[in-house]
């Protein structure tokens, strides 16, 4: 394996992480951290709307509950490292969600199945999300 090889094998790893840490960080309710993923000129394509930058994204949470479960189950994953600063993702959602409070909730199954896809890019070291398009793919009946 060459070190080229080994560069794309990283930043694809860096990637992967990224994408999982951004997912893990809206199941725990840190909105935060979760804007903090976006490139300043990110773009978040979301149930019809257009969300762009980490101000942007963040105010999308505002008023949102912390006391809601939420896990997002990430399959599918696919990073391809286009250049040493530019990577792009897809990914399948699995999404269950819950009321909070006390144990372990019952669910009859998933809420809904998504699907994303995007561009990621590494600014100053750091990779982060440049354009991120997310599509319900099945919803649950009720």
């Amino acid at each position: 394996m060459t070190a080229t090889d080994n560069n794309r094998l990283a930043a694809e790893w860096d990637c992967q992480r990224l994408l999982l840490a951004f997912y893990q960080a809206i199941d725990e309710a840190r909105f935060k951290d979760v804007a903090s993923f976006f490139a300043p000129d990110g773009e978040w394509h979301r149930a019809g709307a257009v969300v762009r930058g980490p101000a942007a994204v963040e105010k999308i949470y505002e008023g949102r509950s912390t006391d809601t479960r939420a896990r997002h189950i990430i399959t599918n994953l696919v990073t391809t490292a286009k250049d040493d600063d530019v990577a792009s993702f897809s990914l399948c959602i699995t999404f269950y969600t819950a009321p909070g409070g006390e144990g372990v909730p019952t669910v009859p199954g998933p809420t809904m199945v998504l699907s994303s896809h995007g561009d990621l890019v590494r600014l100053d070291g750091t990779w982060r999300i440049r354009r991120k398009q997310t599509v319900r793919e099945f919803m649950v009946a009720a």
